[in-house]
């Protein structure tokens, strides 16, 4: 695998651990800069549930990386570009159809996910 790929997937794992962790950790903060600014008990659960969610396929990443498993990556890439379209369309939709700001960690991680998509299929030879 090339040591772009390997680099930037490893760059991905860890963008992945990190919001998971956040989210755990203070979910209020990961919350406003999801772009749905939560403070309720039962709102909180759902952006540890997310960060669950994020933090695991970080450590899926992070063994893909480690094994350096050109597919497997591939197919985390595919799934974290759907993710973060859903995710992106979920605070869109929730805050009255209007462009904020926080909603670009959402696009940026759909192209950044993109990229990594592009570099793994060519190492794929897909």
């Amino acid at each position: 695998m090339p040591n772009l790929a390997l680099a930037l997937c490893g760059l991905a794992a860890i963008g992945l651990l990190s919001i998971g962790t956040l989210a755990l950790v203070s979910p209020q903060r990961l919350s406003r800069s999801y772009g749905i600014p939560v403070q309720d008990p039962a709102g909180l659960a759902f952006v540890r549930a997310t960060g669950a969610r994020d933090l695991l396929i970080g450590l899926i990443f992070g063994a893909g990386v480690y094994f350096q498993d050109a597919l497997q990556l591939l197919i985390l890439c595919v799934i974290g570009v759907l993710l973060s379209v859903a995710d992106f369309t979920i605070a869109f939709f929730s805050n009255g159809r209007t462009m904020r700001s926080e909603y670009a960690a959402h696009i940026g991680g759909a192209v950044a996910f993109a990229v990594l998509i592009a570099l793994l299929a060519r190492q794929l030879h897909v």
